[in-house]
């Protein structure tokens, strides 16, 4: 039994960490371009 179960349970686990890493790494770029962008307009604002 438990050996049909664990590569369900794996390939879940390893759905699931790749959906929580794409969506993570997506967070982390939109956050870096509102970042830079952010930057840009106070270097803007400052000159």
């Amino acid at each position: 039994m438990s050996s049909n179960l664990l590569p369900t349970l794996n390939s879940g686990a390893v759905r699931a960490m790749s959906v929580l890493w794409e969506t993570d790494r997506g967070a982390v770029t939109s956050t870096q371009e509102m970042w830079r962008q952010g930057c840009l307009h106070s270097t803007v604002k400052a000159n």
